[in-house]
């Protein structure tokens, strides 16, 4: 698997993949099931279309969008803790068959079960990226 690079602020985070597809997955489930999270619809829609356009090394988050938007960076700092409680609850591994039923539009990437600790490490490094220090 490629690796992709997600810059902000003159920042950049050098991400895996399948790391990044999880987040994503993660996170369209929970911008689609919590109102709090509304203000991330329009990206939830860009994340939708880079996954199902899917490349190797090719996901843009489009967060140099949300430079200039607090209220949406604010919303992705809760959405991280969301998917951090979300992921948590799994134990060390997300099973399989959530992964696939999350990310069922991404071509050709099945998952095994996934260690939590890679998706809590990526959460950790992208709370670091929004932050301005």
């Amino acid at each position: 698997m490629a690796h992709n690079i997600q810059m902000f602020r003159e920042k950049s985070l050098i991400i895996h993949d399948l790391d990044l597809i999880v987040l994503m997955a993660f996170a369209l489930k929970l911008i689609r099931e919590n109102p709090q999270y509304a203000v991330l619809e329009e990206c939830a829609e860009q994340w939708k279309c880079a996954l199902a356009n899917y490349g190797p090394g090719v996901l843009d988050l489009g967060l140099e969008e949300l430079e200039n938007a607090p209220t949406k960076i604010d919303a992705l700092a809760a959405l991280l803790t969301g998917i951090e409680v979300e992921v948590i609850r799994s134990g060390e591994r997300v099973p399989a068959s959530v992964l696939n039923a999350l990310t069922d539009r991404v071509p050709g990437v099945v998952f095994s079960d996934y260690k939590v600790e890679l998706i809590l490490e990526l959460i950790r490094a992208f709370r670091c990226l929004l932050t301005d220090s």
